[in-house]
Protein backbone atom coordinates (compact mmCIF):
# COMPACT_ATOMS: atom_id res chain seq x y z
CA UNK A 1 0.00 0.00 0.00
CA UNK A 2 1.20 3.22 -0.86
CA UNK A 3 1.19 6.05 1.89
CA UNK A 4 0.06 9.25 1.40
CA UNK A 5 3.40 11.06 1.36
CA UNK A 6 4.31 8.59 -1.28
CA UNK A 7 1.33 9.57 -3.40
CA UNK A 8 2.54 13.22 -2.24
CA UNK A 9 5.34 12.89 -4.02
CA UNK A 10 4.11 10.81 -6.66
CA UNK A 11 1.66 13.73 -7.28
CA UNK A 12 4.44 16.79 -6.95
CA UNK A 13 6.57 14.67 -9.60
CA UNK A 14 4.23 15.08 -11.96
CA UNK A 15 2.97 18.71 -11.04
CA UNK A 16 6.53 19.75 -10.71
CA UNK A 17 7.70 18.46 -14.46
CA UNK A 18 4.84 19.95 -16.31
CA UNK A 19 5.70 23.38 -14.29
CA UNK A 20 8.81 22.85 -15.23
CA UNK A 21 7.57 22.53 -18.94
CA UNK A 22 5.61 25.23 -19.05
CA UNK A 23 8.44 27.27 -17.67
CA UNK A 24 10.45 26.47 -19.71
CA UNK A 25 8.39 27.11 -23.10
CA UNK A 26 7.75 30.02 -21.63
CA UNK A 27 11.12 31.43 -21.39
CA UNK A 28 12.07 30.11 -25.09
CA UNK A 29 9.09 32.48 -26.25
CA UNK A 30 11.21 35.08 -24.18
CA UNK A 31 14.04 34.37 -25.75
CA UNK A 32 13.11 34.13 -28.84
CA UNK A 33 11.30 37.33 -28.89
CA UNK A 34 14.58 38.84 -26.83
CA UNK A 35 12.59 39.92 -24.10
CA UNK A 36 13.07 39.56 -20.39
CA UNK A 37 11.58 37.61 -18.59
CA UNK A 38 7.90 39.33 -17.06
CA UNK A 39 7.41 39.27 -13.37
CA UNK A 40 4.69 36.74 -13.61
CA UNK A 41 6.87 34.29 -15.06
CA UNK A 42 9.96 35.13 -12.66
CA UNK A 43 7.19 34.13 -10.28
CA UNK A 44 6.69 30.89 -12.01
CA UNK A 45 10.46 30.27 -11.58
CA UNK A 46 10.15 30.50 -7.51
CA UNK A 47 7.11 28.69 -7.93
CA UNK A 48 9.14 25.69 -9.67
CA UNK A 49 11.73 25.88 -7.27
CA UNK A 50 9.57 25.47 -3.96
CA UNK A 51 7.76 22.44 -5.97
CA UNK A 52 11.62 21.21 -6.30
CA UNK A 53 12.45 21.79 -2.54
CA UNK A 54 8.92 20.41 -1.61
CA UNK A 55 9.85 16.88 -4.17
CA UNK A 56 13.33 16.78 -2.30
CA UNK A 57 11.85 16.82 1.06
CA UNK A 58 9.08 14.36 0.24
CA UNK A 59 11.72 12.29 -1.00
CA UNK A 60 14.06 12.45 2.20
CA UNK A 61 11.53 11.53 4.12
CA UNK A 62 10.43 8.33 2.58
CA UNK A 63 14.09 7.75 2.37
CA UNK A 64 14.40 8.11 5.88
CA UNK A 65 11.35 5.64 6.33
CA UNK A 66 13.26 2.81 4.40
CA UNK A 67 11.62 3.49 0.82
CA UNK A 68 14.38 2.95 -1.33
CA UNK A 69 13.67 4.08 -5.45
CA UNK A 70 14.21 1.51 -8.27
CA UNK A 71 17.33 3.25 -9.68
CA UNK A 72 20.06 5.05 -7.56
CA UNK A 73 20.18 8.02 -9.96
CA UNK A 74 16.85 8.76 -8.53
CA UNK A 75 18.45 10.84 -6.06
CA UNK A 76 20.36 12.74 -8.04
CA UNK A 77 17.73 13.71 -10.35
CA UNK A 78 16.15 15.23 -7.17
CA UNK A 79 19.22 16.95 -5.69
CA UNK A 80 20.60 18.41 -9.09
CA UNK A 81 17.68 20.81 -9.59
CA UNK A 82 18.25 21.75 -6.11
CA UNK A 83 21.94 22.53 -6.50
CA UNK A 84 21.30 23.85 -9.33
CA UNK A 85 18.85 26.72 -7.96
CA UNK A 86 21.51 27.61 -5.10
CA UNK A 87 23.84 28.50 -7.72
CA UNK A 88 21.48 30.39 -9.92
CA UNK A 89 20.13 32.49 -6.79
CA UNK A 90 24.50 33.30 -6.18
CA UNK A 91 25.05 34.24 -9.51
CA UNK A 92 21.39 36.17 -9.84
CA UNK A 93 23.18 39.34 -10.58
CA UNK A 94 25.66 37.65 -13.60
CA UNK A 95 22.61 35.93 -15.35
CA UNK A 96 20.20 38.87 -15.46
CA UNK A 97 21.02 39.88 -18.97
CA UNK A 98 20.44 36.79 -20.40
CA UNK A 99 17.79 35.24 -18.00
CA UNK A 100 15.73 34.28 -20.43
CA UNK A 101 18.35 31.41 -22.33
CA UNK A 102 19.45 30.73 -18.84
CA UNK A 103 16.13 29.81 -17.86
CA UNK A 104 14.99 28.07 -20.83
CA UNK A 105 17.60 25.70 -20.47
CA UNK A 106 17.21 25.28 -16.79
CA UNK A 107 13.45 24.84 -16.85
CA UNK A 108 13.88 22.25 -19.58
CA UNK A 109 16.87 20.68 -17.77
CA UNK A 110 14.68 20.42 -14.85
CA UNK A 111 11.23 18.92 -16.80
CA UNK A 112 13.84 16.46 -18.78
CA UNK A 113 15.27 15.34 -15.14
CA UNK A 114 11.44 14.81 -13.65
CA UNK A 115 10.68 12.97 -16.68
CA UNK A 116 13.40 10.61 -15.67
CA UNK A 117 13.25 10.70 -11.93
CA UNK A 118 9.32 9.97 -12.60
CA UNK A 119 10.89 6.69 -14.79
CA UNK A 120 13.67 5.87 -12.43
CA UNK A 121 11.28 5.92 -9.24
CA UNK A 122 8.55 3.41 -10.85
CA UNK A 123 11.42 1.08 -12.31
Amino acid sequence: MISAIHRAHIFVAFLLTGACAVGGIWSAYCWAKKKNPARLLRVWYVGCYALVYCQVALGAILYGRGLRPGDVTHVLYGITPAVVILVLQASKKSIEPRMASVMTIVMFAFAGMGVRGIITGFG
